[in-house]
């Protein structure tokens, strides 16, 4: 569904549903973990999100997400997954061709895998900051931002059968610089 009740708001949502089968998934064979197709897995979510521009240099877009999955086999949580996520993002032209984009995603309730006996992951949260300019050209456009800003830990699940006793990490922190240029 894709909603405008007015040309500066707009509403969506979708739902989704799933049945995977033949799962390639690693199996211990005689100490070596082998790739096999086996298992299935059924799953179903939503999926809601909305732009609003109230002026021509102030926007908000925001979505959330839900996502509910299981191991057929086991009638269990499928795990690694994430139940829930909700990212938000602002961009506002505070002066002419000068635009600060602030960026918020937030992940949270993901369970394990079936027998994978580790703590459960934790939620995490991801801010992101970005400058946009073209005051200097409008055949070119400078950017300058940080990546997780905050410098926070996210981390992603790592599949039981091999043996990683850790998640995996992602990006900490990070500040870059980017220019674009428009060649027509």
């Amino acid at each position: 569904i894709d909603y405008r009740p007015t040309a500066d708001l707009r509403f969506g949502a979708n739902t989704f549903y799933y049945k995977w089968e033949d799962i390639i998934r690693f199996v211990n064979m005689g100490g070596v973990a082998t790739a096999q197709n086996s298992g299935e897995q059924t799953g179903y979510g939503l999926e809601l999100e909305v732009e609003w521009i109230p002026t021509n240099d102030f926007s908000i877009v925001a979505n959330y997400a839900y996502q509910d999955s299981e191991d057929d086999e086991t009638n269990e949580d499928s795990g690694n997954a994430p139940h829930h996520q909700i990212y938000s993002r602002v961009n506002w032209e505070f002066l002419p061709n000068w635009t600060l984009a602030p960026a918020v995603n937030y992940v949270f309730e993901r369970d394990r895998e079936p027998g994978d006996t580790r703590e459960d992951l934790d939620d995490y949260a991801v801010v992101d900051l970005t400058l946009r300019t073209k005051a200097f050209s409008d055949k070119w456009e400078l950017s300058v931002g940080a990546k997780n800003l905050f410098n926070s830990s996210p981390e992603e699940p790592t599949d039981a059968s091999f043996n990683i006793s850790n998640d995996l990490p992602l990006e900490r922190r990070t500040v870059f610089a980017e220019i674009r240029i428009d060649i027509q």
